[in-house]
């Protein structure tokens, strides 16, 4: 499973919306999603330990997602702080 999450513009703060599901998300199910994204890559980093190096660019590219996903969070966390 891919997991792209971007950002909008809305009035004062940012939202967060999931492309596949067209709605905004909260800091918790953005969370929930990156958790299911690692869970969801397990089988490629046991393959990629087992010696198969497509695994090991699969989970390359997962951990990239990951990485732009945990961004999306802080930013959307300090959004929300800024806003209060």
């Amino acid at each position: 499973m891919s997991m792209y999450i971007f950002s909008i513009f809305s009035n004062e703060h940012m939202d967060y919306v999931h492309p596949s599901f067209g709605r905004f998300m909260s800091v918790e199910s953005m969370v929930n999603a990156m958790i299911e994204s690692l869970n969801d890559v397990m089988a490629d980093a046991a393959k990629h330990d087992g010696g198969n190096s497509a695994a090991g660019t699969r989970v390359r590219k997962a951990m990239q997602e990951l990485k732009n996903a945990a961004q999306d969070v802080r930013i959307k966390v300090q959004s929300d702080k800024n806003s209060r």
